[in-house]
């Protein structure tokens, strides 16, 4: 079996395997050294990666290589540091396809010190397997995004419910207060005007005149402390109904956004089950150990996005 890299020559292989994108290069890489040093470097394989893509600011996990000012930060990440000088020739020695850029694959036979001619015919293995694989892990990726979305969704809807449920215990506080406050009023009116009463109809008739004509005046004035009281007492039972719709509206908002994301989450917990489920079957059979391992270390990243009760990481 030939490689399965296009191209009519080495040279030309090793420029397409360095247009693949940064996470390809990399299993393609490891799957033809996995026997030899590729699994005790599949780490910090793993680390050049996920470095180069953080750099690459236009492309991120999109891109292929770095310029040779990037590249440059990207030496000195990992201790490399070189004058611009020693860059140059360092540059030169990595960039075989001398386009002055420098592609993952061109580091790592760098670092490596491998033949890029042996890697670029290297044969691979059947890919089906793996294709699905990745597929299902970007199942896995698309469905935890989405659980996040509507989480985060989730989040914003129970804070509305919280704020507005702190707006209607407030008013509900307010009317119990006024309520408090009228029947202190009533209670305080009802008492004077019995007391007024009591005293009307005993004792001596200069002090029944007096109750009396205090009694009269007290039935005929306008209690100003009552009144308030039940003028705020009634402003307060109208705040009150003013905040139960909105309180209850936004609770089965939040209810319902909240169920949603719980549903989003189980179809995330699903499909990761499922693409480690099916991984744990590719591994078994597949030639292309560094890929398994890949997939495998993607999906253990996916993972920290998982709730802890979930079996998510941290």
């Amino acid at each position: 079996m030939g490689s399965p890299l296009d191209g009519n020559n080495d040279m030309e292989r090793l420029q397409t395997l360095s247009s693949r994108i940064y996470s390809d290069q990399a299993k393609f890489f490891l799957n033809h050294f996995w026997n030899t040093f590729g699994e005790n470097e599949a780490d910090n394989v793993w680390n050049y990666t996920q470095k180069m893509e953080e750099l690459d600011e236009k492309s991120g996990k999109k891109g292929n290589e770095l310029g040779e000012m990037i590249a440059h930060r990207f030496l000195e990440q990992f201790g490399e540091t070189l004058t611009v000088r020693q860059l140059r020739e360092v540059l030169r020695d990595i960039d075989i396809d001398t386009n002055k850029k420098v592609s993952l694959s061109e580091y790592l036979l760098f670092k490596f010190k491998v033949d890029w001619h042996e890697l670029v015919n290297s044969v691979q293995g059947d890919q089906a397997q793996i294709a699905q694989a990745e597929k299902m892990l970007e199942e896995v990726q698309a469905a935890l995004a989405l659980a996040q979305e509507k989480n985060s969704s989730a989040k914003v809807a129970e804070d509305a419910a919280f704020s507005a449920e702190k707006t209607f215990k407030h008013a509900q506080e307010e009317v119990e207060a006024t309520l408090a406050e009228l029947k202190n009023q009533e209670d305080t009116y009802a008492a004077k005007l019995a007391d007024l009463e009591a005293r009307s109809s005993s004792g001596g008739i200069v002090s029944r005149n007096k109750a009396k004509n205090e009694r009269e005046q007290l039935l005929q004035e306008d209690p100003l402390p009552l009144t308030r009281a039940k003028i705020s007492s009634e402003a307060a039972l109208r705040k009150v109904e003013k905040a139960r719709a909105p309180f209850k509206a936004t609770r089965e908002a939040a209810v319902l956004v909240r169920e949603e994301a719980d549903a989003a989450l189980d179809a995330a917990d699903d499909a990761f089950k499922k693409a480690a489920d099916f991984l744990d079957e590719v591994k078994r059979t597949s030639q292309a150990k560094g890929s398994v391992w890949w997939l495998e270390r993607e999906l253990q990243e996916a993972k920290k996005y998982l709730p802890q009760s979930r079996g998510g990481t941290r």
